[in-house]
């Protein structure tokens, strides 16, 4: 049996707790954009359910200790298997909860669990380090990413304490949402409402003071830069290409 859920987190919770309510014996557990019709084995769509999954959740969180976020790391990596992997560690600790079986590496789930987490906290202090603002008209500070894995709900808090007295937008282009915050409420807040003319080309909706830093900038790091002391492998391996279209400085002036 394969449960197809709706690629949220709380689908995959409530995927879990219909695979127990129900009795499936389940082979897999899918996200719907990684699902492909498989006419020698029955699948069913998941209805996710808030209630559902915050019970799930709750009992994770009994199970698992301090270790409960390791799950939802994990799911942020999107990879194809990760869910069914996840579910087969769930259930080996609700059958054996006396037992730490995040420490059993040589099991193929756990293996690739930890596997998850690591690209995840990966991806997550790189976009800690290299995420850009553009201060917009209107006053907010806008900034586009596409990274690798889901981690914008893993660095929401980080910029509200590096930047609690600004208004921000943080957007994932490929996953089409953002996290907003305000500094009046100093609330995070998920959007997916954002002007696509904004989205294709944010320079045109820069403030004045926006276009003159960069400028500035620009300059400044044009004329600090050494050319016989460049070494463009070690600085790729320590900020890797896909990064530099978030960078003022890697701009043409």
């Amino acid at each position: 049996m394969n449960l197809v859920f709706d690629d949220s987190f709380d689908g995959f919770l409530t995927a879990v707790f219909e695979a127990y309510a129900q009795s499936y014996a389940v082979s897999a557990i899918t996200a719907r954009r990684d699902f492909v019709p498989d006419f020698l084995r029955e699948h069913i769509d998941i209805n996710t359910s808030a209630q559902k999954s915050e019970r799930v959740w709750n009992k994770l969180k009994a199970l698992f200790g301090r270790d409960n976020y390791m799950i939802l790391w994990a799911f942020l990596s999107e990879q194809p298997d990760i869910y069914t992997h996840i579910y087969h560690i769930i259930r080996q600790k609700i059958k054996q909860p006396e037992i730490n079986i995040l420490n059993h590496h040589t099991d193929a789930s756990v293996a690739s669990f930890h596997r998850a987490i690591k690209i995840v906290g990966r991806e997550r202090h790189r976009m800690q380090a290299f995420v850009r603002f553009e201060l917009m008209v209107g006053g907010v500070y806008f900034a586009k990413v596409s990274p690798d894995f889901n981690v914008l709900p893993l660095i929401g808090r980080f910029f509200a304490r590096r930047f609690a007295d600004q208004i921000w937008l943080i957007f994932d282009e490929k996953r089409y949402f953002g996290i907003y915050y305000d500094k009046q409420t100093r609330q995070l807040t998920e959007v997916v409402d954002v002007d696509a003319f904004i989205l294709a080309q944010p320079k045109n909706h820069h403030d004045e003071v926006e276009v003159r830093y960069q400028h500035l900038w620009q300059t400044y790091f044009k004329h600090v830069t050494i050319a016989e002391r460049k070494n463009l492998r070690h600085h790729i391996q320590q900020m890797p290409k896909r990064y530099w279209r978030y960078l003022t400085e890697k701009q043409a002036i």
